[in-house]
């Protein structure tokens, strides 16, 4: 239960953010760039590693899902604590209002003390 709760606290500081790429010359209003920045908070407990492997991230336009991040990625969270972040998905996206962020999380376990032991991710998470 102590490994479940650590995780949900974990999962709220996933850092998601959008920019405007100031370095591109090309301008469009049909399209614009969508970034999504992973990051985490230090952990409360102590963990070896606390990794997770996502296998997607999607943004939602009107009716349909918009692929942000189709491949396969396996992160150790404690590697993004105390400011440190990773690009997690970029893509140039059509221009519109977007009402969700969806990240498929395929598996996700910690290590303590050499020994892997699983996580449990709720689907509403």
């Amino acid at each position: 239960m102590r490994i479940f709760l650590a995780f949900m606290i974990l999962l709220g500081f996933f850092f998601i953010g959008c920019e405007k790429d100031s370095t591109s010359t090309e301008v469009s209003s049909e399209t614009g760039t969508l970034r999504i920045y992973l990051t985490d908070a230090p952990p409360t407990a102590q963990f070896d590693s606390i990794n997770i492997r996502f296998s997607q991230v999607s943004a939602h336009l009107d009716s349909a899902w918009i692929t942000v991040q189709g491949n396969p990625m396996i992160v150790n969270m404690l590697e993004l604590t105390n400011g440190d972040t990773i690009i997690f998905g970029s893509s140039d996206i059509p221009a519109g209002k977007y009402t969700q962020i969806r990240i498929m999380i395929d598996d996700a376990w910690v290590v303590i003390d050499s020994v892997r032991k699983p996580l449990q991710v709720p689907s509403s998470a």
